[in-house]
């Protein structure tokens, strides 16, 4: 959407003065965007990575599985911030948040199925309790 809108803008500038006025919020916008993707996003998927990586024998194989694709997720975001991967490659490989959805549902069903157990073991375990 503001790829479109920024495209219809450029075709309305007349002059520099003109442009460079009537993109400072798209400035301050994309600034934004960087800010909370460099100090905030990334930093949080770090700790993703983190936190797999030393609980992984505890994972599920269905969740491991997934492991390879978070790890390269966040390894090109981190060299795309260091400048060591150039945009050219960065647009052609396969580095959007949607590679990990298969990731988030895997986790999603691993939480709702350990979720059942516990509750269908707190629902069995007062009847024990009782004979």
């Amino acid at each position: 959407m503001v790829r479109t809108l920024w495209l219809h803008l450029l075709t309305q500038v007349k002059t520099a003065i003109d442009s460079e006025e009537r993109f400072k919020p798209f400035d301050a916008l994309i600034n934004y965007d960087n800010e909370q993707l460099y100090q905030q996003i990334l930093p949080l998927y770090g700790n993703m990575v983190l936190v797999f990586t030393e609980n992984y024998w505890l994972a599920e194989d269905s969740t491991k599985n997934y492991y390879p694709a978070l790890c390269r997720f966040v390894e090109i975001w981190h060299r795309f911030k260091k400048r060591t991967i150039p945009r050219e490659v960065l647009r052609e490989i396969k580095r959007e948040e949607s590679a990990l959805y298969p990731f988030y549902e895997d986790l999603q069903q691993q939480l709702r199925r350990l979720t059942d157990l516990v509750a269908n073991e707190k629902a069995v375990s007062p009847a024990r309790n009782q004979q």
